[in-house]
């Protein structure tokens, strides 16, 4: 059994899940989307009930058929150079279509299957399924409007953070620049007339818990602040941050009802 690994190179979890694989001694094939065409090749023949063929990347081969699983997380998007902006756009939706097309059509177990991936990163989304779920969830605007911004916050009390839609993730001139949850200042609020942007009521916290669905079973994390800006987003402060020990870990029912303070 062979896992496709789908991610870009530069994930720390994903690093560890390798790890693990390799000590258990199950091979892997692990590529990015952003390798094709360049580096990663493929061909792919679609026979009476499946597609069967190799992806090749230097001297590492697999075959499709012998892929078992997927582990599939954020790999980069597909690049071309040397195109113009036409044909570039071209190039990448041939890609996605084609390449993309294959590696999601493998009748084989996903985590997680792009497609439902994809659908779960818009947030209004999440707020209504959570709330379908049962669980109480905390006011919301999504606009381009800065004095509803400003009437927002009048309507919690002032009490207001704004998250990234999208990938948290900007590529300047000089780096990157990690969108973190951050409490707005509504006295410069240049630049949301552009786009969407989330803007929501900020709940005072005790921890957060970090859940993982794997079929039936849910594993859950507590994770303590211990500064202001942590309280806000523990990403933006992470070395503040800890996990019980005796929490670290903790299984728990199909509804995470058992993580407790």
């Amino acid at each position: 059994m062979t896992v496709l690994i789908v991610d870009n190179p530069f994930e720390a979890g994903t690093d560890l899940i390798v790890s693990e694989l390799a000590s258990a001694g199950v091979p892997m094939f692990r590529m990015d989307l952003a390798e094709f065409p360049s580096e990663l090749n493929f061909r792919a023949t679609f026979t009476q009930w499946n597609w069967e063929g190799v992806l090749t990347q230097g001297e590492r081969t697999v075959d499709l058929t012998a892929i078992q699983a997927v582990y599939w997380n954020r790999p980069d998007g597909f690049r071309f150079s040397g195109l113009s902006a036409s044909d570039e756009q071209y190039a990448q939706g041939a890609a996605s279509i084609g390449f993309g097309g294959i590696l999601t059509s493998l009748d084989v177990p996903y985590l997680n299957h792009p497609a439902k991936a994809s659908a779960a990163e818009f947030k209004p989304r999440q707020l209504q399924v959570a709330r379908a779920a049962g669980l109480s969830v905390p006011h919301t605007l999504v606009t381009t409007e800065a004095d509803a911004v400003r009437r927002f916050s009048r309507m919690v009390n002032g009490s207001v953070v704004t998250k990234a839609l999208g990938v948290p993730v900007v590529a300047h001139a000089g780096g990157y620049e990690a969108l973190y949850t951050r409490e707005p200042d509504l006295d410069a609020l240049q630049g949301v007339e552009l786009t969407a942007h989330l803007f929501q009521e900020r709940i005072e916290k005790d921890f957060e818990v970090r859940a993982v669905f794997i079929g039936d079973e849910c594993f859950c994390v507590r994770i303590d602040a211990a500064s202001d800006q942590a309280r806000i987003d523990w990403r933006s402060d992470c070395n503040s941050s800890s996990s019980p020990p005796s929490r670290h870990r903790r299984r728990c029912s199909s509804r995470c009802g058992g993580t407790g303070p």
